[in-house]
């Protein structure tokens, strides 16, 4: 059965407060969710998410009109009946204006917002006078998601009259600038928000090449040609600034220099591969490298670094190199690309739900007459972590949520870390909440190694000695001189800190440790970090250590554990294998799903055919493992028969930023030099060098 959305929308207006829904406020999600399971819709909690999310997307492109400051809750002397009027006065002959205990009732009654009762049929509100029950409604025509006015109805999954996210709607893709939402902020805008919130930022007046604009016009997202434009105008300012969201409104997750680049591959992988376009790619990689020359004489540091850069021309040579040998020479053509934004997928036909875990761009490639999707994972280069995951960090526990939970989350944690406009204090609860729930179930807890270094910095305080002024000069020099690696050097900053703890000795006669932490400030790591800071100076000074050894050796011992577990817990290797699917694409590269573009080589499916002998992920991955020896973990990939060798796919080590104070510990995973060799021998033998 087809839900009659008109109804749905009329009973949410019926039960919010005063009769205006505003999927911004969680509450009315909430009543959503109530509304679409009473109409029997299984996915009622994702369908909400989602409307949400387009309801947000078109209250930011409609032009905002003043809020309503005079709405009244009044309640009808005769019939009783509570609902709101836009106006402070109203006949106070007919009408009372309504106490909280009466707008109370009426909700919990059903009748709030009419001004006499509505029916029901078996206690259940209904959204208007002419209805029929559930039994009598019939079926109504679906109709599909509206990108473009950010309207959006349920339908079947395969409403998209595709299979999957390689699959697309032809007439939308061979009319894509049409189909594309468009860009909510034009560069002009982006780049005034820039200057207003970074006064001092550089910027400058880039422009797309004169030979490449309307070519790139035509192929990029809306959203995508302007973002990209706008980054180029701007320099970084932090690791997520300039925020995406002062940027454009259809964004993904990552550092805004990672985003740059993904915008920047999108343009590169656009041009035809054709000598004329071939040359006007040259041309254009060359005016972004001039361009960050232009911002780095300036003073400022370029969002898209040369870094990036550099691997563009290579990336799309690779890119072109495996199509001619797929398709051959001349048989195929990208006619678009776009970013890893549901918006856009949807709106070409692609299930967005399909698609695989690492997707950073894609590129819509017209084979045989049809239109294709070719997902795309991003790499600059072997120098990667393919997982950077702390034990305590919410996000890589919020799988255990449940898939509903976990996209609701990690849309909550994108939005925060691209301090998107929309994300209030009401968003900030609900984030909390998911967060509080997945470390529930985390195998590890940082929580127990924040205590256990707690307990010991305040041993360490009952241990310090004053140092004699007189050889506080000396003593800082040793350690700050030391080598990075000498268990009592100290850097700057660690010197200002040690200095601070004694000016506080010289102050008092005795020592309160409450007085000394709020001397510090900072709160637990920096207590824990000025003990050890002194510490060190103790160890130059006496040449005692002992303090600093068991204090450290805590931190070992929880990583010594937390491996032991690595090896053992299910729950712990489910966690890892999951987020190094996510970042290495192993699973989906081996289906068909995904690529990856890393430094100059484009890894496909025929490459994981090669290296696995077959397509069949289920025949893989019951034979990679995660082996731990002497504390030393990787994920190993071990074959059928006795006679087949092991191939070590990344080396996974873990480490506290800061050991001894921080309290958090973190999985990097790094690409195996064995996986490396093994790519790129697989490259040059199907590639032919």
């Amino acid at each position: 059965m087809i839900p009659n959305f008109k109804e749905i929308l009329a009973e949410l207006s019926y039960r919010v407060d005063g009769g205006i829904p505003d999927l911004n406020k969680e509450s009315h999600v909430n009543q959503l969710i109530d509304i679409l399971r009473e109409n029997g819709i299984s996915d009622a909690a994702h369908l909400a998410q989602k409307a949400r999310v387009y309801f947000s997307y078109l209250n930011e492109a409609t032009p905002k009109q003043p809020t309503p400051n005079n709405t009244t809750i009044i309640v009808n002397k005769k019939s009783g009946s509570v609902y709101p009027v836009k106006s402070k006065n109203f006949d106070a002959s007919v009408h009372d204006k309504a106490t909280p205990a009466q707008i109370k009732k009426a909700k919990a009654d059903g009748t709030f917002g009419n001004e006499e009762p509505k029916p029901t049929i078996k206690g259940k509100k209904l959204g208007g006078s002419d209805f029929t029950s559930s039994a009598e409604k019939k079926p109504t025509t679906s109709k599909e998601v509206d990108v473009n006015k950010g309207v959006v109805v349920a339908a079947p999954k395969q409403k998209y009259g595709t299979n999957g996210s390689k699959q697309l709607d032809q007439k939308k893709a061979n009319n894509r600038l049409k189909a594309l939402p468009p860009s909510g902020i034009s560069t002009e805008k982006a780049v005034s928000n820039f200057t207003k919130t970074y006064p001092d930022g550089i910027t400058t007046e880039y422009e797309y090449p004169s030979e490449s604009d309307a070519m790139l016009k035509s192929k990029l997202p809306p959203a995508g040609y302007d973002a990209l434009k706008s980054i180029l105008q701007m320099s970084k300012q932090g690791d997520f600034e300039p925020p995406i969201s002062m940027i454009t409104d259809q964004y993904g997750a990552g550092k805004i220099s990672a985003q740059a680049n993904e915008l920047a591959l999108q343009a590169v992988y656009s041009f035809p591969n054709t000598p004329k376009g071939i040359a006007a790619r040259n041309n254009f990689i060359n005016s972004l490298i001039e361009n960050s020359d232009s911002i780095e004489e300036a003073g400022g540091i370029p969002i898209l670094d040369k870094t990036w850069i550099k691997e563009f021309s290579g990336a799309h040579d690779a890119f072109i190199k495996n199509m001619n040998r797929q398709y051959g020479s001349g048989n195929w053509e990208v006619t678009g690309m776009t970013w890893d934004v549901r918006a856009q997928q949807e709106a070409l036909g692609a299930d967005y739900n399909s698609k695989g875990d690492s997707t950073d761009i894609n590129a819509q490639v017209k084979i045989k007459g049809q239109i294709e999707n070719i997902e795309i994972s991003c790499k600059k280069n072997w120098d990667i972590f393919l997982l950077n995951a702390g034990l305590g960090e919410a996000k890589n526990w919020f799988y255990t949520l449940g898939s509903e939970k976990e996209m609701r989350a990690n849309d909550l944690q994108n939005m925060k870390d691209a301090k998107d406009p929309r994300y209030g204090k009401d968003e900030d609860a609900e984030l909390r909440e998911y967060s509080k729930q997945a470390l529930s179930k985390a195998p590890i807890k940082n929580k127990e190694l924040q205590d256990a270094q707690m307990e010991s910095a305040q041993k360490g305080f009952e241990l310090i000695r004053e140092i004699p002024n007189r050889d506080m000069a000396k003593v800082l020099q040793d350690c700050t001189s030391r080598k990075k690696n000498d268990p009592l050097y100290m850097d700057k900053n660690e010197a200002e800190l040690a200095k601070k703890v004694q000016k506080y000795l010289n102050g008092v006669k005795k020592m309160d440790m409450e007085e000394f932490a709020k001397t510090i400030g900072g709160g637990a790591k920096d207590f824990k970090k000025a003990i050890m800071v002194y510490h060190k100076m103790l160890g130059v000074y006496s040449g005692k250590t002992d303090w600093l050894e068991s204090h450290k050796q805590i931190t070992y011992g929880f990583m010594q554990e937390a491996a032991k577990k690595m090896a053992t817990n299910k729950e712990f290797q489910g966690m890892l294998l999951r987020k190094l699917q996510e970042a290495i694409p192993v699973k989906t590269m081996v289906e068909g799903i995904e690529t990856m573009q890393i430094d100059s080589m484009y890894i496909t499916q025929k490459h994981m055919q090669e290296m696995f002998g077959t397509d069949k992920w289920d025949n893989i991955k019951e034979f990679l493992s995660i082996k731990v020896t002497n504390g030393v973990a990787s994920l190993t990939y071990s074959a059928k028969g006795n006679n087949t060798t092991s191939l070590k796919i990344a080396n996974i080590q873990m480490r506290e930023k800061g050991v001894g104070y921080n309290g958090a510990v973190s999985l990097e995973c790094l690409p195996s030099k064995e996986f490396q060799g093994a790519c790129k021998e697989i490259d040059n033998k199907i590639n032919k060098g």
